[in-house]
């Protein structure tokens, strides 16, 4: 595929993304609570595999083939730009920074992918989360206190950086030990929401007077279409065009905050009671699954032999959506890498108050998640993912 114009084969990808993203919370909502007759069974298991599994599939599998065309295109800074080396806060876009950054979305999602084939607790998602959200409000601090005088580079690399780790929260909040938490899944909600209004203030005041381009009066970096300050015609019509495309990946992100803000929210606190009692079942959740019940000749003539899953048997992940945060995730910080390589700096390596909490903070939550796991006995681990099949029936027999 040649790329003739850059920042449209970012319009047409964000575009793509938007649009299967819109599609995948469409038929999330397509198969209605009301018990089905036996004739739509087949339209329903058919319907409710898309949902759960070919989807999020679909979605990703398109990552893996369009996002490296985003990056194909290196815009940089322009021959005015000086060394920008001193320019790089570490506050905001250090290495400690960006370490802590990948180790959080690396180890949330080894985790929650080991969740889909077992079920047992191991909260290391829940804890590694919880320091995510940490770091993730630190940065968010970094860029309002730095918002008025900080470097158009800072700004960017801080935007992607903040997107990276907004998206990732969303990672624990498909895993049952997070949405037993109800504290913990509102201040998620609260701090995504916050992140996302932020990274959309931040991005739009890029062309901005406030913007300091001290050392570098033009700056252009690959993320969803072209984003920075270049105005590269008379007319800004290619520099609208560039930003455009991220506006509509803008768009797609809000989409994926309220698919996930939504099914956390509403079954938070059906996994809370679940986990608390231990013989509650798990009854009315939203989040798609196949066959809700038996159906068809099973319903009649197993009719009491089946009943709903509790708490310790439901698998650990409970939807494959974090799939398609995952990957969000690695395309920003994969452009926040991208950049740093361009401008030829690794950017903010000196030590500051913003690396230590985020370092910290990791540290420990990443720490105390490896020691829950370690403490999980191996035998039982095993045994959870024995007696599970794919979940393509999640009523079992009684016993």
């Amino acid at each position: 595929m040649a790329l003739v114009h850059h920042s449209q084969t970012g319009v047409g990808i964000a575009a793509a993304f938007l649009f299967c993203n819109a599609i995948y919370l469409i038929l999330e909502w397509a198969i209605p609570n009301r018990r089905p007759h036996i004739r739509s069974e087949r339209r329903r298991n058919w319907m409710t595999i898309t949902q759960y599994l070919v989807m999020p599939s679909f979605i990703v599998l398109l990552g893996i083939i369009l996002t490296p065309f985003l990056f194909l295109d290196k815009p940089g800074p322009d021959e005015r730009c000086n060394d920008l080396k001193d320019s790089i806060e570490a506050d905001i876009a250090g290495l400690g920074i960006r370490i802590t950054a990948w180790a959080q979305i690396s180890i949330l999602f080894v985790i929650v992918l080991l969740g889909i084939f077992h079920t047992q607790v191991n909260r290391v998602a829940k804890e590694v989360g919880a320091g995510l959200a940490v770091t993730h409000l630190s940065l968010a601090i970094a860029l309002l206190i730095n918002k008025g005088d900080t470097a158009l580079a800072n700004k960017i690399l801080g935007s992607m950086i903040l997107d990276a780790q907004n998206i990732a929260l969303s990672i624990p909040l498909v895993t049952k030990e997070t949405l037993a938490a109800r504290w913990q899944v509102v201040v998620t909600v609260a701090c995504q929401t916050f992140g996302l209004v932020l990274l959309g203030i931040i991005v739009g005041g890029f062309g901005s007077d406030t913007v300091d381009i001290t050392n570098c009066p033009c700056l252009s970096a690959a993320w969803w279409g072209d984003v920075g300050n270049c105005t590269k015609s008379p007319a800004s019509t290619i520099v609208g065009h560039e930003m455009k495309a991220f506006w509509i990946y803008y768009a797609c992100r809000w989409l994926s905050l309220f698919q996930s803000s939504f099914h956390s929210l509403m079954n938070m606190s059906k996994f809370h009671k679940a986990e608390k009692s231990g013989d509650l079942p798990l009854r009315g959740l939203t989040f798609p699954r196949p066959s809700l019940e038996p159906t068809g000749l099973r319903k009649y003539i197993f009719v009491g032999l089946y009943r709903l899953p509790k708490f310790h048997e439901y698998t650990n992940t409970v939807s494959l959506a974090f799939l398609v945060y995952a990957m969000f995730a690695i395309v920003s910080m994969a452009a926040a890498e991208n950049l740093l390589g361009n401008l030829d700096t690794r950017g903010g390596t000196k030590v500051s108050f913003g690396q230590a909490v985020a370092i910290v903070a990791a540290a420990a939550t990443i720490v105390r998640g490896i020691w829950l796991l370690y403490k999980t006995p191996v035998k039982e681990l095993i045994q959870s993912g024995v007696s599970f099949h794919m979940p393509t029936e999640l009523y079992i027999w009684r016993r």
